[in-house]
């Protein structure tokens, strides 16, 4: 099963819904699960807002995953890896922990990993391996034209995934 959906913060359509979907087997357990991949955007921090407020009150749980990637070619920047990559894995500790947060207080069951690689073939490789029935990606509003030419995370996920995939535009100065 393949789909991708756009999810903007003030339509009426709401997560809990997608979970009574029968396609969506969730985990061992039998209980949906949902992976959140989050960077330090705003876009990001409304996806988890979203989650959050629409993920309430049902059985679901939730993954919250951040990627960072690690493309260092630089010879001289080698010998430094371990103290970069121990920042790194700092940095998005902070981030899965501000999400598990506004999770916990939301009272939605989670678990949080910070992981090293490509940002989208991680995402995709941790919802097989975590059985997630659905990927939630913040997404900024952007032009079609500039999305087509820089391409995007979020885009290069719903093209390799065969989990569906559900966006959450983040619109500046819009509230939601």
């Amino acid at each position: 099963m393949y789909f991708s959906a756009l999810a903007h913060p003030d339509t009426s359509s709401h997560l809990r819904h997608l979970f009574d979907v029968p396609a969506l087997s969730g985990d061992r357990t039998g209980a949906p699960t949902l992976l959140l991949p989050i960077d330090a955007s705003i876009a990001s921090e409304h996806a988890v807002d979203y989650v959050a407020r629409n993920l309430a009150g049902t059985a679901g749980r939730v993954h919250v995953l951040n990627v960072q990637q690690s493309d260092i070619d630089d010879p001289e920047l080698l010998h430094a890896m371990p103290a970069l990559a121990a920042a790194q894995r700092k940095a998005g500790q902070r981030l899965t922990c501000k999400a598990a947060l506004r999770l916990a207080a939301a009272r939605i069951q989670h678990r949080s990993r910070v992981a090293f690689g490509h940002v989208a073939e991680t995402i995709v490789r941790e919802a097989e391996e975590q059985r997630c029935s659905l990927i939630v990606m913040g997404t900024r509003a952007r032009h079609q034209a500039m999305e087509l030419l820089a391409g995007s995370i979020p885009r290069r996920v719903i093209r390799m995934t065969p989990v569906p995939v559900l966006l959450v535009r983040h619109q500046p100065g819009r509230q939601g």
